[in-house]
């Protein structure tokens, strides 16, 4: 300001109109995975020891396990609602019906968007980032 603008007065520049920026924060989980399923396979990385994890027995336990989803893999029961994802999927051991809740995935990525999606880090990994909120971080290739 200069000495003739009086104190209680704000200049705005109202220029160019600029394009609203939506905060990778504000996605959530379930958002990210219908965007990256449309596009084809998505890795999804989990945690089993959080929430309800259903996975084979040989998995239970296992801080860090990469499932993969895509509708061209025709699972007859693949599917995904507010509390997470199921599918019947295939093991060295045969077929298991998985579950993965929404609160248990650390991370996603789409190879044919070029995408990854990061919340949290499995707890052993990050001790400090376990008392903080999960965060979303969108990474390119």
């Amino acid at each position: 300001m200069d000495d003739s603008t009086p104190d209680n007065v704000v200049r705005l520049n109202f220029g160019k109109a600029q394009k609203p920026v939506v905060s990778p924060l504000a996605l959530p989980i379930r958002s990210v995975f219908e965007e990256f399923l449309q596009a084809g396979i998505v890795a999804v990385a989990l945690d089993t020891r959080v929430g309800q994890c259903q996975v084979p027995p040989s998995f239970r336990g296992e801080s860090q396990l990469v499932l993969n989803f895509a509708y061209a893999y025709r699972v007859p029961d693949f599917g995904f609602d507010d509390h997470g994802i199921f599918a019947t999927l295939t093991f060295p051991e045969g077929y298991f019906y998985c579950f993965v809740p929404w609160e248990s995935i650390l991370s996603m990525h789409s190879e044919a968007l070029k995408k990854s999606a990061v919340w949290k880090l499995p707890e052993e990994h990050a001790p400090e980032a376990a008392t903080q909120k999960s965060h979303l971080t969108l990474v390119t290739d």
